[in-house]
């Protein structure tokens, strides 16, 4: 979809994917956190739990979390792989024999990055193994940390006051 937009707004997008993938995971969790309470705050309405008490969980907002910065790179390397494809001859070709920009997307272009997306879907799975890592450690959740005591907060110093 994004290629079908003018060149303009599509170097915006990547700006803004470009500045979005270079925060750290850290900081995005706890900007998202920080939005739902704010927007707690302003309209009592709780869009999701941002912390477990007692026997409840909170699934939602670490779902989010794990999920945002991996479809963030996806969708960027998508985009390269799209722009780098339309510099190819092939394209230029049927460019040329004046078959419709959309048409050239579906049916030439996409059927070529899929596989270059599948092959680099590894460095992605990775990064989300690595953001779990970090959700967990924040959230201290039996749901993620259960099974590893590397992931549970019981190794820290004690609040000594």
């Amino acid at each position: 979809m994004t290629m079908l937009l003018p060149q303009k707004f599509r170097e915006r997008i990547k700006f803004a994917i470009f500045l979005l993938e270079s925060l750290p995971d850290i900081l995005v969790i706890i900007l998202l956190q920080l939005l739902i309470i704010m927007i707690y705050k302003k309209t009592d309405i709780l869009l999701m739990k941002v912390v477990a008490v007692g026997d409840e969980r909170a699934y939602l907002l670490p779902i989010i979390c794990l999920a945002l910065l991996p479809t963030i790179q996806l969708y960027r390397l998508c985009l390269h792989l799209f722009e780098e494809e339309f510099t190819k001859d092939y394209v230029l070709l049927t460019r040329a024999k004046g078959l419709k920009h959309s048409f050239i997307l579906v049916v030439h272009i996409l059927r070529n990055t899929v596989i270059s997306m599948f092959l680099d879907s590894k460095k992605t799975i990775w990064y989300m193994l690595s953001a779990l890592v970090v959700v967990g450690t924040l959230k201290a959740n039996a749901n993620y940390d259960s099974d590893c005591p590397l992931l549970t907060t019981s190794w820290l110093p004690a609040n000594s006051e």
